[in-house]
């Protein structure tokens, strides 16, 4: 993603956040199209971010177009493998802990997200030097609060 798409991203409060990597080509709720619009680097009007109307969906609608959906696409894709390969414990444990700092134990796991390629899914972990404590990277962070959001919708 350009710096510019990240930005936008990265900006957005976590609940657009996990919308958007929900269904990156989904509609946008009606209720974040203001937010959204309102944020640099996006235009109702401009080619990059949005597209109103597609063929066959509710008028006044919209979702996001251009390379911000295409790569939340990819980076969910990424992700999904990656939570498919983790034990039932490892990843109960990041979404009970995802507000907070997690056990270096569970630092591999959380790094073996990365695909280190460039223009990638590159995954940083800063550990506190004394207790080896970390908190997720921001995109695992919105990944495990959707997971969360998933178990609570299905209870």
């Amino acid at each position: 993603m350009t710096d510019n798409v990240l930005d936008v991203y990265r900006s957005l409060p976590m609940d657009v956040k996990v919308t958007l990597l929900e269904r990156p080509h989904g509609a946008v709720p009606k209720e974040l199209v203001p937010r959204l619009s309102r944020l640099s680097g996006t235009s109702l009007a401009g080619p990059a971010i949005w597209l109103s109307n597609p063929p066959g969906s509710d008028p006044g609608g919209f979702t996001l177009h251009g390379e911000l959906p295409d790569r939340l696409e990819v980076i969910r894709a990424l992700l999904d493998h990656w939570w498919s390969t983790l034990d039932a414990e490892v990843r109960d444990h990041l979404v009970e802990n995802r507000n907070g700092e997690l056990d270096g134990q569970y630092k591999d796991a959380v790094m073996c997200v990365g695909d280190g390629k460039p223009g990638g899914l590159i995954v940083a972990v800063v550990q506190d030097n004394k207790t080896g404590r970390f908190r997720l990277p921001a995109i695992v962070d919105v990944y495990a609060e959707m997971k969360a959001r998933e178990t609570t919708t299905e209870m």
